[in-house]
């Protein structure tokens, strides 16, 4: 049985000229902007959650995917959107950032490395 509520509170995807996603759970092609980029973190989609915020502190540009949440691991991620947040001056400096109140789907994080630095937050 699907989970509408999830879906419609989760949003939709509206982008244009997008990049090649990703499946759930796996890493980026070997092409495109993000080339390489490996999953760091994922936040699972939550009607319950009062906000998220990431905050890049790598040092290294890193990749947002974010999806509906109704996708399992290993398939091709729905209504998903991706942005990128660029990197401090160096590993721990403050980098780019984003939050919301609102949305409630899945957030993959993908990086350069996978040791890179990035901090996560939900309520």
């Amino acid at each position: 049985m699907t989970d509408f509520s999830l879906m419609f509170a989760a949003g939709r995807d509206y982008s244009a000229n997008k990049p090649a996603l990703p499946a759930v759970g796996a890493a980026f092609g070997g092409s495109g902007p993000y080339a390489n980029y490996v999953l760091v973190s994922t936040i699972p989609a939550s009607t319950g959650r009062n906000n998220v915020d990431i905050e890049n502190t790598s040092g290294a540009q890193i990749a947002v995917v974010r999806d509906d949440g109704t996708a399992a691991a290993g398939a091709a991620p729905n209504n998903a959107s991706v942005f990128a947040l660029v990197g401090g001056s160096a590993a721990g400096a403050q980098g780019g950032a984003w939050s919301s109140a609102t949305f409630k789907g899945r957030l993959q994080i993908y990086a350069p490395v996978s040791t890179a630095i990035v901090s996560v937050m939900v309520d």
